[in-house]
């Protein structure tokens, strides 16, 4: 089902509410990730980048990275992309002999072009530019 981008956000934004599908929103988790990781998180940073949304999350456990497609976006290309890169973290990775962040939960639906991808933040190897 292909909706213009006005009615694609606003029936992302139902599933959102109703707690169905993937993350669409960094606030707002969904059910089955909220009953993966439960517990108090704070949302430490938000940001858009090409091809997706980021979010990053203090927890008792440890820092986790939330990677996703808003709700209303309904690209593609970047599902595909995310689709991919959930697909490598779960099936080929494990088995590499390089380093990578685990993934912890996933979820793809290919129908609204919707996908999150969750992982630990490592905290022994530098963040960003710092060496």
């Amino acid at each position: 089902m292909i909706l213009d981008p006005p009615l694609a956000a606003l029936h992302d934004a139902w599933t959102l509410v109703h707690g169905t599908g993937p993350a669409g929103a960094a606030r707002l988790w969904p059910p089955v990730l909220r009953a993966a990781f439960p517990g108090r998180r704070r949302l430490v940073e938000t940001w858009t980048g090409e091809g997706a949304a980021f979010a990053r999350y203090a927890t008792a456990e440890g820092p986790l990275f939330l990677k996703y497609l808003p709700a209303g976006w309904r690209d593609r290309n970047a599902y595909r992309r995310l689709e991919r890169e959930v697909r490598f973290l779960r099936d080929l990775a494990p088995a590499m002999p390089v380093d990578h962040a685990p993934l912890l939960h996933g979820a793809l639906d290919r129908a609204r072009l919707r996908a999150h991808l969750l992982t630990p933040i490592s905290r022994t190897r530098p963040q960003g530019g710092e060496r």
